[in-house]
């Protein structure tokens, strides 16, 4: 994981990104989300609490934790949240030990099958230090599309039997053809 000096301390990120602004995904294609979290306190906290409230287009049967930084338990709290739990971890504040001030959890899931193209598809969490009130992440986003990459050729010649490489994959912006 990678800790961006200034960048907030509860973030959620998701993969794929998506395409264009919309963040386009297709139909049935599995999430990754990653929540990253740094202790930006003057004292070491010793348990996080991570509440997930799951969007009803995602498949709760499909749910595959992953990586992090530190030993957790998981829960399916009231059918649709995710609790994670992670105890006496020591994070320490992060002016003190910047590396061992932050942490991450990730994990995997599948949208509910064939999910309607337009639908919208929402994450974000709820990250709680000891006794603390919890600290509220950023909001990711996925809208399910069809048919969203764009190809556009001056010459039907170009690709006849050769190959294609496209480079970056995925992209977000512009590719390199090569």
């Amino acid at each position: 994981y990678e800790v961006i000096e200034g960048a907030t301390p509860f973030l959620v990120t998701a993969f794929p990104v998506g395409y264009r602004e919309d963040h386009l995904i297709n139909q049935n294609e599995d999430i990754e989300y990653t929540i990253n979290f740094q202790n930006r306190t003057t004292d070491t906290v010793f348990n996080v609490r991570i509440e997930t409230s799951m969007d009803e287009s995602l498949d709760m049967t499909t749910l595959v934790t992953g990586p992090s930084s530190h030993n957790y338990t998981v829960d399916v709290e009231n059918e649709r949240t995710l609790v994670f739990e992670l105890r006496n971890i020591q994070l320490s504040p992060d002016g003190t030990d910047a590396l061992n001030s932050a942490g991450f959890i990730k994990y995997r899931i599948s949208q509910n099958r064939d999910v309607p193209i337009g639908t919208r598809i929402f994450n974000s969490s709820s990250v709680f230090f000891d006794s603390a009130v919890g600290q509220e992440t950023n909001v990711v986003d996925h809208l399910i599309g069809e048919e969203f990459i764009e190809i556009i050729l001056n010459s039907a010649e170009l690709l006849d039997e050769k190959s294609l490489f496209v480079a970056p994959n995925p992209a977000m912006a512009s590719v390199k053809i090569v």
